[in-house]
């Protein structure tokens, strides 16, 4: 299992997702058409540009259990740890704007 292709085609696939979800959000907007479908396929967009490094790093983390390569599963597994860390960090101690 080549990890290095699997974790293009996460990023890649990942990429396309989210510029054809955030192309549709803007047409709908150019369009006029109903602003609910507009800000929801922006969201979604948004929403796969974020999902994707966590998708390639949980795949990295089972393809190093596959793999049976110690190394890269110990780095993956604290790299996705930092990240859902730091995710629910930035949720929990947000702070909005006043105004």
């Amino acid at each position: 299992m080549d990890i290095n292709k699997i974790a293009y085609w996460i990023l890649v696939v990942g990429m396309v997702l989210s510029m054809c979800s955030l192309a549709l959000g803007l047409m709908l907007n150019v369009l006029g058409l109903n602003p609910y479908m507009t800000a929801s396929a922006a969201a979604i967009g948004v929403g796969a540009l974020i999902a994707t490094p966590y998708a390639r790093v949980v795949a990295m983390v089972v393809a190093s259990v596959l793999n049976r390569d110690r190394g890269l599963f110990i780095v993956s597994t604290f790299v996705i740890a930092v990240m859902i860390l730091s995710l629910l960090y930035g949720l929990v101690f947000r702070v909005t704007p006043k105004g």
